[in-house]
């Protein structure tokens, strides 16, 4: 796993993130809170970018 993805995850107050695949050119993380949240959050991080996936493309991933 990304040193990077794993710090975006952290700064956005994250503690655990699990790799989940590809889509798109992107690596597939999911974060986790202690108590899950009611909508999916997916990050997704390739060479040259980490970023949260906008709604379409985080229910595209976990399809």
């Amino acid at each position: 796993m990304s040193i990077n993805v794993t710090l975006f995850a952290w700064n956005h107050g994250y503690a655990i993130v699990e790799q989940a695949g590809t889509w798109n050119g992107y690596d597939i993380y999911l974060p986790k809170h202690v108590a899950e949240s009611a909508s999916p959050t997916v990050i997704l991080a390739n060479e040259s970018e980490v970023r949260f996936a906008e709604p379409d493309e985080a229910a595209a991933c976990i399809a």
